[in-house]
């Protein structure tokens, strides 16, 4: 008796690329995100945030902007935007210190965040060196048009 032969059509051998792929995704995002657990538990991201801040309180802004800087950085663009209010309302920065903070604070964080939230996903699905690419290329664009545009906001804004 013949034995059947396999179905043929566009869904055959899916689900040995789905295979493939969600084994390469788990090899590369578990050790990644492990890593950055371990990091962020040893202290790594509060050593930069410290560097961070201590870097842009004494040179750049205000000491009280350096606390826009640090929330932007540290936790969420949104606990920024609450801190920068209460400033605003006590006179404490001024509209364009307070933007500047904010982005400047963006700026800071992209390369972090970037390494913690987008490197795992992207090294899962693409090999390591696209993924980096990828990373760096996005990253970089989007820094580049936060420095341009907050240039065009000092000179004109």
């Amino acid at each position: 008796m013949p034995r059947p032969r396999p179905a043929s059509g566009p869904l055959t051998g899916l689900w040995d690329k789905f295979r493939g792929r969600f084994l390469r995704l788990l090899g590369y995002t578990i050790p990644i995100y492990v890593l950055v657990f371990l990091a962020n538990d040893w202290g790594l991201f509060l050593w930069l945030r410290k560097i961070a801040a201590h870097w842009i309180s004494g040179e750049i802004f205000p000491v009280e902007a350096a606390g826009l800087v640090v929330f932007s950085f540290a936790a969420e663009f949104s606990s920024g935007m609450a801190a920068a209010g209460a400033l605003l309302d006590a006179g404490t920065l001024t509209v364009k210190q307070s933007a500047l903070a904010l982005v400047l604070g963006a700026i800071i964080s992209t390369p972090v965040r970037a390494v913690r939230h987008q490197l795992p996903g992207l090294a899962g699905i693409f090999s390591l060196g696209l993924a980096g690419e990828l990373l760096l290329l996005s990253q970089g664009f989007r820094i580049l048009t936060l420095i341009l545009v907050s240039i065009a906001y000092v000179l004109w804004g």
